[in-house]
Formats: structure tokens, C-alpha cells, sequence
């Protein structure tokens, strides 16, 4: 219990032993879509007591040890009293709870959070409030967000996100950035900025879409994948539709071989300028939903050079005004 590099509470029972800090977090894919590393967490219950016949080795690695790792002293009672899992950890039948109970004090080792993020964090969790910042990055609000989910604490954080809330950028883009934003908004239960990040991820994500190792749930992930897909589908199919208009021989024209011929070229074409032709598969690596719109919605069609009217009169690619609203992109935060 000696030597803490921080302390919470100069009174308390407990000494958080913080190992690996910063650890690689919500590591954003390659441009194939692979994940990096991914970000785990997880807590150390099972640390081993030294043995007496090991006691001289023991001393040499815990001084290794303790140069590489923060030691934080925290009040038990506030740390059980807002979080379930630090409450199972000292009082739950654990190693370390056994300790705890006997002896009044014990030490946890938990491992890879981020040493700004957890003491901040802490902080919140034994109402030190003036030593909280009232504005914090993303980046740092994500990585409170995923602790505030690990251990059970969402509530005790509601203040303090309502404020960092206010704070955060209006205006989303497809980025590394927007699966942060989506992670706080599941987390803390904000639906508004759920439903804005979950569209922008279905309308502007080039590839499958993944948590990041984030706290996000499997079903989510796959839901936005699955609308992400289904949207894409949904153009190529109005475009093998048009096609197939082309092709067949429904076109009221006095020139309708001339006239089918030229605007079937022109299509084909221009599919295979932006990469339609041959038309691609899931996962539709490499094509957004709404990127794929703008470049249909440019579309040219073929004009006579004479004063033929069939093609200029709009009956080209009217088909292929595609619309990009939100109708059946929307997830529920609760689906």
C-alpha cells in the first residue's frame, strides 16, 4: 500500500495498480477494411501472493513492476458503491476480497486504460469535481465512455458527459472519429447523436464497418452492415434495371434500335468509368452509398446531332435520379 503515484483519496483502502497503460485504442481499419489491433480490456482478479520461497525474487520483479505501472489509492466504499464490478472485486469472494475483508486494504490490478481517462474517471466515481476538466477531446471522451461501460458506472457519469456532450463537433464525417461519437452515444444513451452517427455510417462507410474493439454490441455492427449493403444493392439494382430497359424491346421510339443502342453505350460506359461494370459484390469494398448516388445522379445521356427529341426530352436515365434520404437507413437505438 506504500509509494502511490496518485492518490484519490489519501484515506483509502485500495491501490488500483494500473499495468499497460495506453494500449492501442479503437485501432481505425486499413483501406481493405482489415482490422488493426484491436483495443481489449479486461481486469487482473487471479494476480498471485508471493510465496515466502519466492520472496527475494518477487521483491526484485515488483520493483521492475512498479516503474512501469501507475499506482492509484482510492476509497473501497466509493469505488462499490458506483460500480458492480469493482463491488464484486472486493467484496465478491475474489482473491484480492478476501484480502480486502481481512485486512482492510488490498491492491487490484487492472490493465491497458488509457492513465488520463481512468483518473478522470476515478475522480467522477469519488465526487472530487473541481478536479474534473469541464471540456475534454473525442478521443478522451470515447476512452471514459468504454470505462464508464466496463464497470458499470453510467450513472455516476451523467453529469459530467451531459456537459463534455454539449461540447463535441455538430458535423460528422466518415472517419475513426464517427465510430468514437457512436460509442458515447450508446454508452451514455444519447439517441439523437445515435441515429445521426448510425446514417453516416451507412451512407458514407466504404467498407464493412467495425466496433473497433469498442463496447458496441455484435447485432448493432451487423445491423449497420446489413442496411449498408441493402442500400448499395438497392442502386445497382435500378441500374441492371435501366438496363435491361435498354435491352429490350419496350422503347416506344421511331428510332428505338438507335436511340436504345446509343443510351445503352452510354450507360455502359460510364458504369465502368466508376467502377459498376463488372458490377461489384458485397462487401462493396471501396464504394459508399452516397458517393455511389452522386456519381449516378451525373450520369450523362448521349444527345442526337440532329433534332431528334426522344433522348433530350428526359426518357434517358430518369430511372437513375436516385434519392439519397433516410427512409429504411434508420436504426433504433433499442433495435
Amino acid at each position: 500500500m506504500d509509494n502511490p503515484t496518485h492518490i484519490i483519496d489519501p484515506d483509502g483502502e485500495v491501490i488500483l495498480v494500473l499495468k499497460d497503460a495506453n494500449l492501442p485504442f479503437a485501432v481505425w481499419p486499413d483501406e481493405k477494411g482489415d482490422e488493426g489491433e484491436k483495443r481489449y480490456f479486461w481486469i487482473d482478479i487471479t494476480s498471485e501472493v508471493p510465496s515466502q520461497d519466492n520472496a527475494q525474487e518477487s521483491e526484485t520483479e515488483v520493483e521492475v513492476e512498479e516503474e512501469e505501472c501507475f499506482r492509484i489509492r482510492v476509497s473501497a466504499k466509493h469505488l462499490t458503491l458506483a460500480s458492480p464490478v469493482f463491488k464484486s472485486m472486493l467484496v465478491g469472494g475474489w482473491k484480492e476480497s478476501n484480502t480486502f475483508l481481512n485486512k482492510g486494504s488490498t491492491e487490484l490490478a487492472v490493465h491497458g486504460w488509457d492513465p488520463e481517462a481512468f483518473l478522470i474517471f476515478l475522480r467522477i466515481l469519488h465526487c472530487r469535481n473541481k478536479e474534473v476538466p469541464r471540456k475534454v477531446s473525442l478521443e478522451l471522451f470515447a476512452k471514459i465512455a468504454v470505462l464508464a461501460d466496463y464497470y458499470g458506472c453510467r450513472d455516476a457519469m451523467e453529469f459530467f458527459t451531459s456537459v463534455w456532450y454539449d461540447e463535441t463537433p455538430g458535423d460528422l464525417i466518415w472517419n475513426r472519429d464517427l465510430m468514437l461519437w457512436l460509442c458515447i452515444a450508446w454508452v451514455f444513451k444519447r439517441s439523437e447523436a445515435f441515429r445521426s452517427a448510425t446514417q453516416v455510417s451507412i451512407l458514407n462507410s466504404t467498407t464493412r464497418i467495425s466496433s473497433l474493439g469498442l463496447p458496441l454490441p455484435a447485432k448493432l455492427i451487423d445491423n449497420l452492415n446489413e442496411k449498408r449493403e441493402k442500400a448499395i444493392q438497392s442502386v445497382l439494382a435500378a441500374l441492371q434495371k435501366q438496363r435491361s430497359i435498354f435491352l429490350g424491346d419496350s422503347w416506344a421510339c421511331e428510332y428505338a434500335f438507335e436511340c436504345t443502342s446509343m443510351l445503352l453505350g452510354g450507360l455502359e460506359k460510364q458504369m465502368f468509368a466508376n467502377g459498376l461494370s463488372p458490377e461489384p459484390v458485397p462487401p462493396f469494398v471501396g464504394f459508399s452509398y452516397k458517393d455511389l448516388v452522386n456519381k449516378i445522379r451525373a450520369f450523362k445521356a448521349p444527345e442526337w446531332s440532329d433534332d431528334h427529341s426522344c433522348i433530350p426530352s428526359g426518357r434517358g436515365y430518369d430511372q437513375l435520379k436516385l434519392s439519397t434520404d433516410m427512409q429504411g437507413l434508420n436504426i433504433n437505438y433499442y433495435s
